[in-house]
């Protein structure tokens, strides 16, 4: 019995560390973009010195690619969510708009565990 146990946990213990490897808060994701949302609904007009602080910010806490898949489901499951009249083509400005290189996609139609 006390074999089984300790079996059991050597097998399932490494999967449970798997799954948390590259864990990023959604609340932090989702309050790292809030400063963007006016100009990702509207689409027009300039992005706040806060809203890029913000991407920069996520961009630290998204270095490795289970970040990005973790950071990229957070939005779509929060920010997104929340936001439906958000417009694409504002999103796809926004990297540029602050200067800023950011690998992850965000967009309701991505799955977000085939990011590599």
């Amino acid at each position: 019995m006390k074999a089984t146990v300790i079996i059991t946990v050597m097998i399932v213990l490494p999967l449970f560390m798997a799954e948390t490897e590259g864990a990023v808060d959604c609340k932090l994701v989702e309050a790292s973009v809030n400063g963007c949302i006016p100009f990702l609904l509207n689409g027009v007009g300039p992005v706040t010195p806060a809203c890029c602080k913000g991407l920069r910010d996520l961009k630290k806490m998204t270095p490795s690619t289970p970040d990005i898949r973790a950071a990229c489901s957070c939005l779509k499951l929060g920010v997104l969510i929340r936001n439906p009249k958000i417009k694409p083509d504002a999103v796809k400005s926004l990297p540029a708009k602050c200067g800023i290189q950011i690998d992850l996609p965000i967009s309701t139609a991505v799955d977000c565990s085939k990011i590599n």
